[in-house]
């Protein structure tokens, strides 16, 4: 793979997102509970026709492979520790009282766009287990479209992030062996979280360069000490709590607002891309969506 600039990688940024519009159930919006449902049943609808090496976490031989294989099974590490994230997410929309829902696909990954349309359609018509009852979509429209990153990350002056769904982490400060104290009230948990998520950012984008077939040049140690610096002039505004969603083990979330009164011509690139795909953990079922602007335009 060929070692690209951030700028370059933001030129050659390629996302082709695959929507459908469900009749009624926008009141489901943005809620991660429905979303991690839907990613289940689009799972089951895939595995249809998936090979059984797929099934079974092995690599796929279909040639093209399965888009199970994509979907659901490891496709390396960047580090030891750090798997290559899934070329995906999920978000979904209250459009005019109906459910929109989209999966978004990076780099070329969306040469299995077609699959993952049909999936989403047919996830959706199978429908959802909630609460003890069964939801069924039915669905009004589908489409596919490519997206462009946004054009804010050029402006200077502050930086905005808005939570539309909870931004997770896999572990908190007292898990991640950090030689750091620990942190003792809400102000400086805050301040970690956000340190864990600027710099998480810069992997996470790391990672996805490689769904484009580039390795992305960044320096990390720059990027880590920035992150700690905004941590003490950045405005936050919201909370930070566990959420499940059905998981054994829970996750560290932050809902609310960020204002970063600056930030670097790299960070701002990288904000600008994870508009696009998220912040955190979980992101293959809709978290860590964001709205990066000014403070005007958030």
């Amino acid at each position: 793979m060929q070692t690209t600039s951030l700028a370059a990688l933001i030129d050659g940024w390629n996302v082709e997102e695959c929507r459908i519009v469900c009749e009624g159930h926008g009141r489901l919006a943005n809620d991660l509970a429905v979303l991690n449902r839907l990613r289940g049943a689009l799972g089951h609808v895939l595995a249809q026709s998936a090979s059984d090496e797929a099934l079974t976490g092995k690599p796929c031989p279909f040639d093209p492979p399965c888009a199970f294989d994509l979907f659901h099974n490891n496709q390396g590490h960047m580090t030891a520790g750090l798997e290559i994230p899934k070329p995906f997410v999920l978000l979904s929309d209250n459009l005019d009282g109906d459910l929109s829902v989209a999966i978004r696909l990076f780099g070329h990954s969306n040469a299995w766009a077609p699959e993952f349309m049909a999936g989403l359609i047919s996830a959706a018509r199978r429908g959802i287990r909630m609460q003890g009852q069964q939801l069924s979509f039915r669905v009004t429209h589908a489409g596919r479209r490519k997206l462009a990153p946004p054009s804010v990350t050029a402006q200077n002056g502050p930086i905005v992030l808005r939570t539309l769904t909870p931004i997770l982490r896999k572990s908190d400060a007292r898990a991640q062996g950090s030689p750091r104290p620990i942190p003792q009230d809400e102000a400086e948990m805050l301040a970690e979280f956000l340190v864990s998520t600027l710099t998480g950012v810069g992997n996470r984008i790391s990672g996805l360069a490689q769904w484009h077939q580039r390795v992305l040049d960044l320096d990390s140690t720059s990027l880590k000490a920035e992150a700690r610096a905004l941590s003490r002039d950045a405005a936050i505004e919201g909370k930070l709590s566990r959420r499940s969603f059905g998981k054994k083990k829970g996750r560290q979330g932050f809902d609310g607002t960020v204002a970063l009164p600056w930030a670097s011509a790299d960070l701002r690139g990288l904000l600008g891309l994870s508009a696009f795909a998220h912040i955190g953990a979980d992101t293959a079922m809709g978290a860590g969506r964001v709205l990066v602007g000014t403070e005007d335009s958030t």
